[in-house]
């Protein structure tokens, strides 16, 4: 499985696959407000 470096090691599978979701997301959201 692939773990985002930001993501603690001890929180359960779906909240850590909901948190990456989210923090994707997000990411996506400030590079295309950014071009």
């Amino acid at each position: 499985r692939v773990v985002h470096p930001a993501m603690p090691e001890d929180i359960p599978e779906p909240a850590q696959e909901g948190a990456a979701e989210v923090t994707y997301e997000i990411l996506g959201d400030l590079v295309q407000s950014s071009v």
